[in-house]
Formats: structure tokens, C-alpha cells, sequence
């Protein structure tokens, strides 16, 4: 370890980098480094028994036009969007998908799918507002299970397909709201409630449809419209097209003022909770934000500097502003006491803001008001080890305090959220799924330091912190029942793939008991073997584990090689070799042989006493070689590539080689850019 002990005010390097990928000359795709890709090459590169050493890309920022223009003459007018649905879908209801006996949209949209039989659609709102309505409530409970019973009351009988004078568009976006709810319900569902004509075919059709549904009036029934289609793609696995989605979505809720809390402004309503309505449209639509920041590692699209909204289930800071008051009543720390001094506080409290007063516990929104705090912090953490490498600025103190404020946060949740079971004895709902969140988090802290050199007291720390939180998010996703939320959120198939990847790396460096890796591992392929059945990159992530947690059983039965393939190569190391570099077979072997001779003549074990962390042959073996691309979930490559039954064994057996197997992408960045560490890792 190194002597050298850190300051408070220490920066270490801009450890992780994205991923830059370009097919062809016009078009490219970028994942950034908060998604893991940095981290597993590491462990696939502690794994391998040569390296490369290709270039590092950078990629740039798309710019987006003024979201507050108005539209030209040219442009669309809202109201309008009729005349581009009649191109697309009609008001047939004997197409798509509908059928001519049973509830229809009255629009046919092909892929769409038809609504479930009433029985169906009773029991799939149950399960959607009892899993997934705490954590996400976008909608307004009431209105949208009165909605809900007009269209099967108005389509059953008469066949009429909803109440007269609606437009195709509010067809449509009532279509796809019904459509995406009902799927989300029918995820873990049995297949009476998720019959084959109800489903959605692909998520490119949603997105397909993403320009109808913003071409006409943008009240809150649209914005819910799309974040119904953002939380479907979400739980899908379908994090691009989310992307996609959120993207439209939040321009628009800008345009329309949802950062700015409600209530000040006496134009808006107060009446049936539409104050109450638009704050859970923008924090749920802030928490997916997060999410698809941390599975895609893209910025995020909301700035917190640009957010006044009151976090629900806390005290409401603010209340109705006059014309005539100064533009500092607004600000929620000045209003009571700049009221006070005018003589202008209400006599009998608080503006009516009831739920100031109430214990966390009877607040309404508690759960999502957890979520946005959680969510505030992974923000904080993105900001932090994933911005740009010209602006990352990574120092001890900032570490140390978000390390705090992410253990006080978990420390400080309501026992209904936190504890296995409620006071009554039964069983929380949320527990696990905070608990998940919670390590993950820990996790993705720790995950950057975990690139750096084996032997700094920083890469021990984090590692062990990693290790543990990882153990605990096995041990929660394996102890949660079939069907519960922490299992259909699909942060659970990256939490549980980035353990196994911290254990096994642990367990490769000697540094975690290869019995309890051994076992942990099976338990996480266990788990990736469930999911799976969900997510078709689930059993891309098993493969990978499988073939790690073979080559570290196999170390209790053949002789272990001097090896340090666990270590970060020295620059020597790397000087000579490249990617695209010309050499003769002769000379790169030569040159792995001068580098081996090196490595065992002058580089110390990280681990004094311990054996090598490889077994032998792993030099010849085709199984691990560098890897420089994401193989984890749906959101780092494409899995259509890998649609036939054999092709990701064939990618394995190739190596796990990208410049071989030709499927993934041809990437940069790994040894090349470790080489520029220099000194700083020291």
C-alpha cells in the first residue's frame, strides 16, 4: 500500500470514461461512464492474459434548439395533429389489433395491441397502482379509474369506441396511456391477464408514434401520455427509446412551467389536486431522468438550479404570489417572514397547506418523495465522477460528504420504507426495493476507484465498501418474493450484474474468501437466470458470470501461473503494443515475452503472501481476452444482434474480442487512456 496518506482536499483523476461507438461514417452512439462500461473492462481486462491499446474518443453534445421560440408559420399548429394521424392510423376499429365483439380504441394502430377484457383490465389496474402507483404517481387515481370505466361502458354495449366529439389524437394518446399501464401491470402477470392481442409488439412503435402525440394541445393529460410510454419502454430494458421519449417530454413540461411549483401561481386551479397532479408529474418524470442517467451514463436533463418544486410528502414552501408583490415573495425561505412584515400573513395559518404539520409517515407522497431524494443524490453522484473529464474536479472532501449524505439518507427513511416488516407484522412492499437502491448507490460510489491501482489504500477501501454492498443486494433480490416490485424494476439487473462483477473481481485478487465468491456468484447468476424470462440481456450477463465463475473454480484444481493480470500495466507495458499496430506475429510475441520476463522480474505482488490471481494456461486460452465494450444490460449494446440462439456463445467463444467476434462495437479507450494516469496514480 502506499505510504502516503490523502488530504481532505486531495483530487484524484478523472477515473472512468464513456464509450464512443461509430458503425459507419453517419452514425455513432455514445454510453457514458456512470453506466459501468469503464468498470467492466476492468474486471474483463483483470480477467484477460494480454492487452490492447486502442485510442480514446470523445463525443459531443447535440445541441437542442430554444425551447421557449415560438413555432414559425410553417410549423405545425396544435390542433392540427389529426391530419398527420390520418397518414398513420384510422379510425377503423375492426383493424389493428381490436376486436370486432370485444372493448376497441376506435383507432387501429398495428403493434399497438387491443384492450384487455374488463375482468382483465379490473385486476391489471389493481396490480399497477398497488406495485407501481407509490413510486410513480403520474396519474390522478379517481380520474383515471373514471376514465377507465366510460371507455368499457361506452364500448361494450354500443361499440361506439368512447364518448362523441373525440379527436383521433385524444383516441390515440387515451390508447396508448390504457395500453402502456395495462402492460407495465402484465409484466410478472400470469398469461390470462397478458393475452398475446393486448401486448405491445416493440418499442419502436412508440416512438414511432412520439410526434402524434406532441402535435396538438400540451395540457397534463399529454404529459402523462408520455410518461406512461417513458416508464413502459423503462421497465422494458428499452433505455434509448426512453431517452428518446424523455427528451420530448421534458421540453415540454419546461415550456409548460412544471419546475416551478404550482403553488404560486393563483392562475392555476386549485380544485381536484391538479396543483398536487402537475408536482408528481415533474418528480416522476425527474426520477426516470436519473435513471436513464445512470444506465445510459448520458447527462441528465433536468438541472437542479432550475427547480423550485416542493418535494412531495415535505412541507409546501410556497403559496399564491399577488400581482403587486415583490419578486422576492416568491422564494420559499423569504415569503413567511416578507409576509409578516407587510402585515399580509393569513390569519387562520398557512395558505391551507394542511400536510405541513402531519408526521413523515401520514404525508401523502411518501414514497415518491423518498425516490426524489434518492434521486437528487445519484444526480449529485453523476455530477461528480461522470462529467466531463475537462470539467471533473473528483476531491476527497466531496467524496466523503456524498458518502455521508447517501448513509443519512438511508438512515433517515421512515420505518415503513426501511424495516422487513411493519408494526403489524406484514410484510413492506418497498423495503427491499429502498434497500436495493440504497447499496446500488453505494456501489456506484465505490465503482470508480475500483479502476485504479491494486495497491493505493483508496482502490482497498472502496473495494471492501463495494463488496459489502453488493453482498447485500444479492441477499435482498434473493429473500424478495416473485412479482414484487424490487424485481420488476429493472435497476435490479444492473445492480445484481455489478455485484457478481465486484465479487468476482474480489475473489480474483485474493481479496474476498473464494468460497463465498464462489457461492455469492451462483446466487447472482441464479438471479440473472430468473430475470431473464424479463429481459433478454439478463442471459447475456449469466453467460458472462458463468464463464468468470468457471475460471475461478477452476484455480482450486490446476497450478496457479505467476500472473498480475489483476494490476493496471505500466506504461513500459504498454508503450509497444496497439490496437492497429502492423507487427509481424513474431515480433508481438516477442513482445509479450519481454513484457511477462518484466512483469515477474521487476513488478512486486499488490499482495504480499497471496498467490496469483490467474491459473495457468490463461495465456493461451481464447475465453478472455481484452474486452473494451459494455456486454451488461439491454442499454450497452444492441440485442438484436445476438437474436439467434447461438450468436452471443459464438461472440463468447471468439474471445469476448471485439476486433474478432465483429458484433459489438469497435470502441477506445482503455489502456491508452490508463496510460495517461501517469504519475497521478501513484
Amino acid at each position: 500500500m502506499s505510504s502516503q496518506p490523502r488530504q481532505a482536499g486531495a483530487l484524484f483523476p478523472p477515473i472512468e470514461v464513456g464509450s464512443f461507438v461509430s458503425r459507419r461514417p453517419d452514425k455513432s452512439e455514445f454510453i457514458g461512464s456512470a453506466s459501468g462500461v469503464f468498470f467492466i473492462n476492468t474486471v474483463f481486462r483483470a480477467f484477460a492474459a494480454s492487452s490492447s491499446s486502442p485510442a480514446a474518443a470523445a463525443a459531443a453534445a447535440a445541441a437542442r434548439d430554444d425551447p421557449g421560440s415560438l413555432p414559425a408559420t410553417h410549423e405545425q399548429q396544435p390542433g392540427d395533429g389529426d391530419d398527420l394521424l390520418l397518414g398513420l392510423i384510422s379510425d377503423d376499429a375492426s383493424t389493428g389489433a381490436a376486436t370486432p365483439s370485444g372493448p376497441h380504441y376506435g383507432i387501429g394502430v398495428p403493434g399497438l395491441g387491443a384492450p384487455p377484457t374488463p375482468a382483465a383490465a379490473k385486476e391489471l389496474l389493481m396490480i399497477y397502482f398497488r406495485k407501481w402507483h407509490p413510486v410513480f404517481p403520474f396519474l390522478h387515481g379517481p380520474t383515471f379509474f373514471e376514465e377507465v370505466h366510460r371507455f368499457y361502458s361506452a364500448t361494450i354495449p354500443g361499440g361506439g369506441g368512447g364518448g362523441g366529439g373525440e379527436t383521433l389524437r385524444d383516441k390515440l394518446c387515451r390508447a396508448l396511456r390504457f395500453q402502456c399501464v395495462f402492460n407495465i401491470a402484465a409484466t410478472d402477470a400470469d398469461d390470462q391477464l397478458s393475452e398475446p392481442r393486448c401486448r405491445i409488439t416493440s418499442p419502436a412503435l412508440l416512438t414511432g408514434l412520439l410526434g402524434l402525440v406532441v402535435a396538438g394541445d400540451q395540457d397534463v393529460r399529454a404529459l402523462q401520455t408520455l410518461l406512461a410510454m417513458e416508464l413502459y419502454l423503462v421497465t422494458r430494458m428499452s433505455s434509448r427509446a426512453a431517452s428518446t421519449v424523455h427528451g420530448a417530454l421534458t421540453r415540454l413540461m419546461y415550456q409548460a412551467g412544471l419546475h416551478r411549483c404550482p403553488f404560486r401561481y393563483r392562475q392555476l386551479p386549485r380544485g381536484d389536486d391538479a396543483l398536487g397532479v402537475r408536482q408528481r408529474v415533474w418528480w416522476c418524470a425527474y426520477v426516470l431522468d436519473r435513471h436513464l442517467g445512470l444506465a445510459l451514463g448520458h447527462p441528465v436533463a433536468v438541472s437542479d438550479d432550475e427547480v423550485d418544486v416542493c418535494v412531495p410528502g415535505g412541507p409546501e414552501l410556497h403559496g399564491p404570489v399577488e400581482a403587486g408583490d415583490e419578486a422576492r415573495a416568491h422564494l420559499p425561505a423569504t415569503r413567511e417572514s416578507f409576509l409578516r412584515n407587510n402585515g399580509l400573513a393569513p390569519a387562520g395559518g398557512s395558505d391551507g397547506r394542511d400536510h405541513d404539520t402531519r408526521r413523515p409517515e401520514e404525508a401523502p407522497g411518501l414514497v415518491l418523495g423518498c425516490m426524489v431524494t434518492y434521486s437528487q443524490l445519484l444526480g449529485d453522484a453523476l455530477r461528480l465522477f461522470h462529467t466531463s473529464i475537462h470539467k471533473r474536479s473528483i476531491a476527497l472532501d466531496k467524496v466523503l460528504d456524498l458518502t455521508a449524505r447517501i448513509h443519512s439518507w438511508w438512515n433517515s427513511l421512515p420505518s415503513s420504507l426501511q424495516d422487513d416488516e411493519d408494526a403489524t407484522g406484514a410484510k413492506s412492499p418497498h423495503a427491499a426495493f429502498f434497500a436495493v437502491l440504497y447499496h446500488h448507490l453505494v456501489l456506484c460510489v465505490s465503482r470508480p476507484f475500483l479502476s485504479l491501482p491494486t495497491d493505493r489504500e483508496d482502490f482497498g477501501s472502496c473495494l471492501q465498501s463495494a463488496l459489502s454492498a453488493s453482498r447485500a443486494i444479492i441477499r435482498q433480490l434473493r429473500a424478495s418474493a416473485k412479482g414484487s416490485l424490487v424485481l420488476a424494476w429493472p435497476g435490479a439487473l444492473s445492480a445484481v450484474w455489478m455485484a457478481g462483477l465486484v465479487v468476482a473481481y474480489a475473489s480474483l485478487l485474493k481479496l474476498y474468501p473464494l468460497e463465498k465468491g464462489i457461492l455469492d456468484m451462483n446466487h447472482s447468476i441464479s438471479l440473472l437466470e430468473g430475470m431473464g424470462r424479463t429481459w433478454t440481456s439478463a442471459s447475456h450477463c449469466r453467460d458472462t458470470l458463468k464463464l468468470m465463475l468457471d475460471q475461478l473454480a477452476s484455480q482450486t484444481r490446476v497450478p496457479n501461473s505467476p500472473s498480475q493480470a489483476g494490476q493496471i500495466p505500466s506504461e513500459e507495458a504498454l508503450g509497444s503494443e496497439g490496437l492497429g499496430s502492423e507487427g509481424s506475429p513474431d515480433a508481438a510475441g516477442e513482445s509479450r515475452s519481454k513484457r511477462r520476463r518484466h512483469d515477474q522480474a521487476a513488478t512486486p505482488s499488490p499482495h504480499p503472501g497471496t498467490d496469483p490471481v490467474l491459473a495457468s494456461g490463461m495465456a493461451s486460452s481464447q475465453i478472455w481476452q481484452p474486452v473494451l465494450e459494455y456486454t451488461g444490460p439491454d442499454f450497452g449494446f444492441d440485442a438484436n444482434q445476438f437474436c439467434r440462439q447461438d450468436a452471443w456463445q459464438e461472440f463468447l467463444v471468439q474471445g469476448l474480442n471485439p476486433g474478432l467476434s465483429g458484433l459489438l462495437f469497435d470502441d477506445a479507450g482503455w489502456d491508452s487512456y490508463v496510460k495517461t494516469f501517469g504519475d497521478r496514480l501513484s
